[in-house]
């Protein structure tokens, strides 16, 4: 047989296992024959389209996930060695680590600044909250008209509804990953 979803039996193995369930028990919550399902997992059967819908909604997960390829499952990035923005000559570094996918509902940022440097951002009324977790140094960060000093490590959340900015008063250089959820 030729399967058009090869991932398909693994991952409806994973969801089972994952909640504990036997084929039975994975069977009645899902209203899926205790074979169909067997057959769906071993890769012996590609189901019908109303199948992955009943499957879905058994195991509370989205129809597309049973289907998406696993080839997204894993994914690593050598930061810095892809597109690196800058400011102030250079001495703040901005690496997209993770840009924003619908499905993840976020931008991953790796930043650094050089010592004595400062970066001024304007507000980001799409996001939620921008999540800050330094790493190495120690980060000021101004927000709301209040200071906020941030050694590492340190993680601090905030709406960034106004301009505000990144500062690295100390003498080493400054390490912090930025998160933007959406």
């Amino acid at each position: 047989m030729n399967d058009p979803f090869p991932f398909l039996g693994d991952r409806l193995k994973a969801l089972r296992k994952d909640r504990s369930l036997s084929l039975a028990a994975a069977s009645d919550l899902c209203n899926v024959s205790k074979t169909m399902l067997g057959q769906i997992e071993r890769g012996e059967s590609t189901p019908s389209i109303t199948t992955l819908w009943k499957i879905a909604g058994g195991f509370k997960v989205s129809f597309a996930s049973l289907l998406a390829d696993d080839s997204d499952r894993y994914l690593q990035v050598a930061i810095g060695q892809e597109e690196v923005l800058t400011e102030a000559d250079g001495a703040v570094r901005l690496c997209p680590v993770f840009p924003f996918a619908p499905e993840t509902g976020f931008d991953y940022f790796y930043v650094t600044m050089a010592p004595g440097t400062g970066y001024t951002s304007t507000a980001h009324p799409n996001a939620r909250y921008e999540h800050i977790i330094v790493t190495q140094g120690t980060l000021t960060l101004i927000c709301h008209g209040q200071p906020h000093r941030l050694k590492a490590p340190t993680g601090f959340r905030f709406v960034p509804s106004g301009s505000h900015q990144y500062i690295n008063e100390t003498e080493e250089t400054l390490v912090f990953q930025d998160i933007m959820s959406y």
